[in-house]
C-alpha cells in the first residue's frame, strides 16, 4: 500500500495532468472530495506544527507566527479554510474563463495536491532529524512543487492547454485576494487602529 502511495506521488510529480485525469475519472461526490480535502489539510497542519516545534527557538516564542504554530487546532482551522478557499477559487475563476471543471473535481484535485505535499513535508521532517542542512535546502523545492502541481491540475480540471496562463491566473488571483484582505482588515480596524499598530 505504501509503495503504491509513493509511486502515485512520484507519478503525480512526473505527469501531473495524467494523474489529474485519473482523479477526475473517479467521479467522487462533493462530500467525499471535501472530506479528503479536510483530512489532508489537517494532516498538513499537524506536520507543520511538528516541524515548527523541532525548529522553534526561544526568540521565536513571542512572535505572531509562533502564536499560530504553537496552537495546532488554530493552525488546522486556518489550513482547512485556505485549502477550501483554494479549491473554490480554482473552480469559480476557471469557470469564469471558460473552464469546464466541477466543484467536486476541484476539491478532489486540491486534496491530492495537499496529500503529495504532506508526503514531501514528512520526508523533510525525517531529513530535519537526520541531516538538518539538507532539509532546509529542500524547502524552496516544496514551494515550486506546489505551483507546478496546482497549475497542472487546474489546467487539466478546466481543459486549459497553456500552463503559463493558468500560473498567471493563480498569481493574479492570489494577489487580488491579498489586496482584498488588506482592505477588509483596514475597514474593520479603522485608520486610527492601524496607525497605532
Amino acid at each position: 500500500m505504501m509503495n503504491y502511495i509513493a509511486l502515485s506521488a512520484i507519478d503525480t510529480i512526473r505527469q501531473p495532468r495524467m494523474m489529474a485525469r485519473r482523479i477526475m475519472a473517479m467521479n467522487l461526490s462533493l462530500n467525499t472530495s471535501a472530506m479528503g480535502l479536510l483530512l489532508t489539510a489537517i494532516l498538513g497542519a499537524l506536520l507543520s506544527a511538528a516541524t515548527w516545534a523541532l525548529l522553534g527557538t526561544a526568540e521565536d516564542g513571542a512572535s505572531a507566527m509562533a502564536e499560530v504554530f504553537n496552537r495546532p487546532f488554530l493552525l488546522a482551522g486556518m489550513q482547512v479554510f485556505v485549502q477550501g478557499a483554494a479549491a473554490w477559487l480554482a473552480w469559480v475563476v476557471g469557470r469564469f474563463f471558460g473552464g469546464t471543471g466541477s466543484l467536486p473535481q476541484a476539491c478532489a484535485l486540491m486534496a491530492w495536491v495537499e496529500w503529495v505535499l504532506v508526503l514531501v513535508q514528512a520526508a523533510q521532517v525525517l531529513l530535519l532529524l537526520a541531516v538538518p542542512p539538507l532539509a532546509e535546502a529542500t524547502s524552496p523545492l516544496a514551494l515550486v512543487l506546489f505551483f507546478w502541481l496546482t497549475t497542472s491540475f487546474i489546467a487539466e480540471l478546466h481543459g486549459f492547454p497553456t500552463l503559463w496562463k493558468v500560473l498567471l491566473g493563480i498569481v493574479v488571483t492570489a494577489a487580488a485576494l491579498g489586496v482584498a484582505v488588506v482592505f477588509i482588515l483596514a475597514a474593520l480596524v479603522g485608520a486610527g487602529g492601524l496607525a497605532n499598530v
